[in-house]
């Protein structure tokens, strides 16, 4: 199962986080079938729980034009959770901001270590390493951007809990970095309107980065990020 923190550029932010039940003692907000209420004038909870089969999560919705949000599990939407790859968005926007990566045709070559998915195994681009979530491309340029600088792009615009104690390569994968979904899509409304502590054009690359598929609705972004291994995720965003 693939896991995406999506975002729609024509008005729609949105993100799912999602981990098997027997993994956690959390239960959903409600359970049965498809009832919803609204809890107050700006968010209406929603029960999805049939949709979450075998797993415990939460689903938020927000119509960045009108302000509303719609909500499943909004105790789970709160909590705190490690980043994982949906830092990439971050580091990009970092990195390209403080001009240590040049554009989304960057290329970093392969430095010949053999790693557990194929498609990181060769050269890469900003680009492809966004695509194929590439862990040491990223990596590579967090050690550009460094501590310093990082530090300060975490504390400018919020993101999460902006703890790096975890280390300057690692910190966001299963460490010390935690942010709530609540939180990823707020991120996510400020990069769609251009509303992040960042230069215009390093949003404007990023947001081209991420993006899916294009409809006559509008454009599907998104980005995933998971604990786990090739054969088992524990949680997935």
């Amino acid at each position: 199962m693939s896991h995406h923190l999506k975002l729609i550029t024509s008005g729609l932010a949105a993100m799912v986080f999602m981990f098997p039940t027997a993994e956690s003692k959390e239960t959903p907000a409600s359970t049965g079938g498809a009832a919803k209420s609204a809890s107050s004038s700006d968010t209406e909870i929603v029960n999805l729980s049939p949709y979450f089969k075998g797993f415990s999560g939460t689903f938020v919705l927000l119509d960045t034009k009108t302000g509303k949000t719609i909500k499943y599990n909004p105790v789970a939407a709160a909590k705190m959770m490690p980043a994982q790859s949906t830092f990439k968005i971050f580091t990009a926007l970092a990195g390209l901001d403080s001009g240590v990566l040049k554009g989304k045709d960057y290329l970093q070559k392969w430095d010949g270590v053999t790693r557990e998915l194929a498609p990181w195994n060769k050269d890469q681009t900003l680009h492809t390493a966004m695509r194929d979530s590439v862990v040491w491309y990223f990596q590579d340029f967090a050690r550009r951007i460094g501590a310093e600088r990082m530090d300060k792009y975490l504390k400018e615009n919020q993101y999460g809990n902006m703890d790096m104690s975890g280390g300057l390569t690692t910190f966001w994968l299963d460490s010390t970095l935690k942010i709530s979904p609540d939180q990823q899509v707020e991120l996510l409304r400020k990069l769609d309107k251009r509303e992040l502590h960042f230069s215009e054009k390093a949003m404007n690359t990023t947001a081209e980065l991420i993006e899916l598929k294009k409809t006559p609705l509008g454009v599907l972004s998104g980005k995933t990020g998971t604990k786990g291994d090739a054969k088992h995720n524990v949680f997935g965003w």
